[in-house]
């Protein structure tokens, strides 16, 4: 039982202390830099929109701010569907407004995200703990989902790529359509995190 705990604890820790590497300089005690651009100008201004109208009681169906009012529940990039956000909104719900920080680290959470669920589905593919590993890493720390890190939407949808291979490949090895179920929450979550058009 030990032994079987800590190699299913081994991925998350190691993919989180590499996560927690990478950002340094953007997570206590060596914050000194944050991130910006479309994150900080777009997707902030529409999470402190919803949170705030969660606070007083309403669900967020109608921003006024935008093009003379647009529908925010169909915003796909607003995320108000998205559970992972929920979980955003709960953890600052003391907050008279939405601190721009936690969706910093609610980015930060799914890039960790992605590097362990790469290294899981590079396991199960009976891949070595090195190559796994690495894998993991380039998937979650080089290329589109780093550049895409300012764009919300993207960075918290992409993650969700190795569990749907995982379901597709599990689902051709067993002949058994059953494990598609990872396929189909990878689906679901992609689609709710606010970029369908990567899927």
């Amino acid at each position: 039982m030990r032994r079987w705990l800590s190699t299913r604890l081994t991925i998350p820790l190691l993919s989180l202390i590499a996560t927690g590497a990478f950002f340094c300089e953007y997570l206590p005690p060596f914050k000194r830099l944050h991130l910006f651009s479309d994150i900080e100008v777009y997707h902030y201004p529409l999470q402190r929109y919803a949170f705030q109208a969660l606070k007083e009681g309403r669900f967020p169906q109608w921003d006024p701010s935008m093009y003379c009012g647009i529908s925010f529940a169909g915003n796909i990039q607003a995320s108000v569907f998205y559970p992972p956000m929920w979980l955003v909104y709960a953890a600052n719900w003391r907050h008279r407004v939405l601190p721009f920080t936690p969706l910093e680290y609610f980015a930060f959470a799914h890039v960790w995200l992605a590097f362990m669920l790469c290294c899981l589905w590079l396991r199960a593919r009976r891949l070595g703990w090195f190559a796994s590993v690495m894998g993991g890493g380039v998937f979650a720390f080089g290329g589109y989902l780093l550049w895409q890190i300012v764009h919300l939407g993207v960075a918290t949808a992409m993650h969700w790529m190795p569990l749907a291979f995982w379901g597709i490949d599990d689902a051709v090895e067993r002949r058994d359509w059953r494990p598609l179920w990872k396929t189909a929450l990878a689906s679901a979550m992609w689609f709710l995190a606010g970029y369908p058009p990567s899927w």
